[in-house]
C-alpha cells in the first residue's frame, strides 16, 4: 500500500479521523480551564476501591477450550478464546500523568500465560502504555487503529497490523473485528486524531463470526430476531440456513430468497414487531417473565417456523465478545447490533462528569446501559472506572448509578456481571 493509498503524503497534512456523523469534541482550552476550576470546588470520596479477587492462575495457564474473561483493570482485560490469549489495552502503569493507580491491577503482569494477540482501542495513555507493552510475556501479534502502525513499528513492533472500521482479521479460527466509537486521540501536541479509535468484536469458528445479525436482518429481519435470542451460538445463520434448507424447504427458501421473500422485509420486521407472539416480543418476554427462552423460541416457531428454527439450531455455547474500548454515546452502538450477536458486552462506565465535558466522548453509566439494549448485548461487564481518576467521577459513583440504571429498567440481574479486579468469568 502507497502512502497516498493509506491517506497520507509527504506533500499534504497528515489525515485526520473523525467521529460518525462529524461529531466533533469541544475539547477547546478554554472549556478545559473552565472544568478545572470547577473541579477545585469539589468534595469526593475517593476512599473505596474495586475488590481484589484471588485469580485462578492455574486455570488461566492452562485453558485452551473455554471462552473466558479476566478484569485486570480499567479497559485491561485477559480474554481467552479458541485457544488463543487475548489481551485488550495493556496497562499496568501506576500513574497516569500526576494521579496515582486508584488499585492495583487484579493480576501481576508476570502472572499472564503467553499473549497471542493483543487489542489497542486507540492511543490514549491510558489505552495504549509502552512500557507495559515491552513487558507483555510471549511474541504478540498487535492489531491497531487505522493510523497507529507506523508509531508501534518506531518502537520496534514488528507484528502490528491496522484496521479500519469494519475491517477485521483471523488467527487460527478467532476472528477480530474493528467497530466504530465516538471518541478522539492524541499523545503529542501534534497529533491530534492522526490515528483513529473504535472497539473490538471478537468471534471464534464455530461461531457465526458476529456477521449472523447482519446476515439473518438481510434475509429476514424474523430470522435475525430470533437469532439474537439464540446467543449461546455456534451455528449462525449462514449454517442455519444450510442446515433449514436440507430439513425444510420453506425456511431454506426464506433464508435464500431474503427480500424476495413473498413475506418481505419491511413486512416481516413489522409483523415481528406489531403480532402477539412476534419474535421480538416472545424474547422480551423469555426476559421479563416466566417464559424464559426455550419457550419463547416454541412460540417463535408457532409464530414463523423460519424464525423458529433459526433459533433452534443457534444454541450452544456463547463465543462473541465485544469490547467497547472508549466512547460516548452514539448511534454506532445499534449498528454494532445490527451486525453482530454479541454475548458479552465490556462497556466503559466511568469518566463521564462533569457530563457538559466529557459527554461526547465518554457514556454516562445510564448510556452504557442504553448501550447494551443498543447492540444487544446478553450480558454487561462494566470498565473503564476503578483504576485511575480521569474525571471527576468516582468508582462508587459509577457503580451505584449503574445499579439504579438497572433496577429502574427492571433488567434480570444475571445479565449483569460487575467483576472484580482478578476476577475471571467463564463460559461453559
Amino acid at each position: 500500500m502507497t502512502k497516498r493509498e493509506f491517506g497520507f503524503n509527504w506533500k499534504t497534512k497528515r489525515k485526520r479521523y473523525e467521529n460518525m456523523d462529524g461529531v466533533k469534541l469541544n475539547n477547546s482550552f478554554s472549556q478545559l480551564r473552565k472544568w478545572q476550576k470547577e473541579r477545585r470546588a469539589k468534595r469526593k470520596d475517593l476512599s473505596y476501591q474495586i475488590p481484589q479477587a484471588s485469580p485462578d492462575l492455574d486455570y488461566l495457564h492452562r485453558n485452551r477450550k473455554e471462552m473466558s474473561i479476566t478484569w485486570i483493570g480499567h479497559a485491561t482485560f485477559l480474554i481467552q478464546m479458541g485457544g488463543l490469549n487475548i489481551i485488550t489495552d495493556p496497562v499496568w502503569a501506576n500513574r497516569m500523568g500526576f494521579a496515582k493507580r486508584l488499585a492495583p491491577p487484579g493480576l501481576d503482569i508476570s502472572q499472564l500465560p503467553d499473549i497471542d494477540v493483543v487489542l489497542i482501542s486507540h492511543g490514549h495513555y491510558d489505552h495504549l502504555d509502552f512500557p507495559t507493552l515491552r513487558r507483555l510475556p510471549g511474541a504478540p501479534a498487535i492489531y491497531v487503529p487505522a493510523g497507529l502502525r507506523n508509531k508501534l513499528r518506531r518502537k520496534g513492533y514488528r507484528e502490528v497490523e491496522e484496521l479500519s472500521w469494519w475491517q477485521d482479521i483471523s488467527r487460527d479460527g478467532v476472528t477480530f473485528t474493528f467497530v466504530p466509537a465516538q471518541h478522539w486521540t492524541r499523545r503529542t501536541l501534534m497529533d491530534t486524531n492522526t490515528s483513529h479509535w473504535g472497539g473490538w468484536v471478537i468471534s471464534a469458528r464455530g461461531t457465526d463470526r458476529g456477521k449472523t445479525a447482519s446476515v439473518g436482518r438481510e434475509a429476514s429481519p424474523v430470522v435475525g430476531e430470533a437469532c439474537a435470542q439464540g446467543r449461546e451460538s455456534s451455528l449462525g445463520v449462514e449454517e442455519a440456513c444450510a442446515k433449514s434448507r436440507e430439513e425444510s424447504p420453506v425456511v431454506g427458501g426464506a433464508c435464500a430468497q431474503g427480500r424476495k421473500s413473498s413475506l418481505g422485509v419491511e413486512k416481516a420486521f413489522a409483523q415481528g414487531r406489531e403480532s402477539s407472539l412476534g419474535v421480538e416480543e416472545a424474547c422480551v418476554q423469555g426476559r421479563e417473565s416466566s417464559l424464559g427462552v426455550e419457550e419463547a423460541c416454541a412460540k417463535s416457531r408457532e409464530e414463523s417456523p423460519v424464525a423458529g428454527k433459526a433459533a433452534t439450531l443457534g444454541r450452544t455455547s456463547p463465543q462473541v465478545v465485544y469490547f467497547a474500548g472508549d466512547s460516548g454515546y452514539f448511534r454506532g452502538f445499534r449498528e454494532i447490533g445490527r451486525r453482530f450477536n454479541i454475548d458479552y458486552a465490556l462497556l466503559p462506565i466511568g469518566a463521564y462528569e462533569p457530563e457538559w465535558f466529557m459527554s461526547t466522548q465518554h457514556v454516562t453509566p445510564e448510556e452504557a446501559v442504553q448501550a447494551l439494549e443498543d447492540c444487544g448485548g446478553q450480558v454487561m461487564v462494566p470498565m473503564h472506572y476503578g483504576a485511575f481518576r480521569l474525571a471527576d467521577d468516582t468508582p462508587k459513583e459509577a457503580l451505584d448509578r449503574l445499579h439504579a440504571e438497572w433496577q429502574r429498567r427492571a433488567l434480570p440481574p444475571e445479565r449483569l456481571r460487575c467483576l472484580r479486579h482478578g476476577e475471571t468469568l467463564r463460559s461453559r
